[in-house]
């Protein structure tokens, strides 16, 4: 029923049945340190060279919620705008059963929680995912490190970055870590630099020596100040550049066809037969529990479906490809066996794919 050679994740905002006049600013307290996306991430991470962890800092922000609802968030993405919730789940897709539904406030991003939702599959399903597809929105160095971490081959489509190394003629070598400048100078990999007000890391990347200054290019490489060229990337930079490759694949392009079907239909689905346009409980476990029955309804009909198709082939064949009206009197013929002359019929067992004689 569910191999997990090829699956698709994606979130989805559901917004909560709470009124507009129940939204209101709250000032909370939060801790701001180190963003997070895996255990085994983090740790390989603290190894590089230059890795200081930023102080825990407690900063206090304003957010957007219901008196209704508290624990849900405001989201305001593109035309999706309000309180609800942000729905993470994974396809797969031999048969289309979701095997994890995670539910979270639908101000929490997506790219930090998809890792997690993937490795816990891992551990309490014992399942064994070789390919995923994912959206633009989780094209991160991060996460596509952390895939690698997981044992898993991710497809992602690609951010045009407006800083993109590539756009000023610098190409990268993924053999030694390193880019070159247009004039043949290599970058090495120097140190890892830390955001403080972000969390986020970044490689740095940086000419070695005074070569830099008797570069006939240098007034148009960076500012006059610079003393050598420097090029700041993710900080999972080899893995970012290993997942681009993918881009426009045969692969690639097959598992993107399966996220539009899977994924982006998996919620329609479900908002459109499983009573999932809005979340009508309040507080997260109780959002959880909603989203999980209906995500539950639509795995009973998939795996009804993939059993049936199994038992009767040339039944599925044949609701398939004969048109309907023909199938179903096919149907009430062979199994009532009463014409309307009151004759009884001596169908053959294949009455169902319109073969064999009548004999009145």
């Amino acid at each position: 029923m569910i191999d997990g050679k090829e699956m698709v994740s994606d979130g989805s905002y559901i917004p909560a049945e709470v009124s507009r006049n129940s939204w209101i600013d709250v000032e909370v307290e939060v801790e701001q340190s180190m963003l997070s996306y895996l255990d085994d991430l983090d740790q390989e991470l603290a190894s590089q060279p230059g890795f200081k962890k930023p102080p825990i800092r407690t900063v206090t922000k304003k957010i957007t919620t219901s008196t209704t609802d508290s624990a849900c968030g405001y989201i305001h993405h593109g035309s999706k705008r309000g309180v609800g919730y942000l729905l993470e789940a994974t396809v797969d897709c031999k048969h289309g059963i979701i095997t994890g539904a995670d539910v979270f406030p639908a101000n929490e991003k997506e790219s930090l929680l998809v890792l997690r939702h993937l490795e816990r599959q891992k551990k309490q399903l014992g399942l064994s995912m070789e390919k995923v597809a994912l959206d633009r929105g989780y094209d991160t160095g991060a996460v596509h490190r952390g895939l690698e971490l997981l044992g898993i081959t991710g497809y992602i489509p690609t951010i045009r970055f407006p800083n993109d190394p590539s756009k000023y003629g610098f190409s990268y070598d993924p053999q030694q870590d390193t880019f070159i400048c247009p004039m043949g100078q290599s970058l090495p990999y120097h140190r890892l630099n830390c955001n403080k007000s972000t969390g986020k890391y970044l490689r740095c990347y940086q000419v070695q020596g005074d070569v830099c200054q008797k570069c006939t290019s240098r007034k148009t490489c960076f500012d006059t100040t610079g003393v050598r060229r420097r090029i700041l990337a993710s900080s999972c930079y080899p893995a970012f550049y290993r997942g681009h490759l993918r881009v426009n694949t045969p692969e690639y392009l097959c598992m993107m066809r399966k996220r539009k079907i899977w994924a982006e239909g998996s919620f329609a689905v479900m908002k459109r037969e499983h009573n999932l346009l809005k979340i009508r409980k309040r507080g997260i476990l109780a959002a959880t529990e909603e989203c999980l029955l209906s995500a539950m309804a639509l795995n009973l009909k998939r795996m009804a479906k993939a059993i049936f198709s199994a038992i009767y082939p040339d039944k599925m064949w044949a609701e398939t490809m004969i048109p309907q009206p023909i199938f179903y009197l096919c149907q009430t013929i062979f199994y009532k066996g009463i014409m309307p002359s009151e004759k009884v019929l001596d169908l053959p067992m294949d009455c169902n794919t319109l073969t064999g004689s009548v004999n009145l």
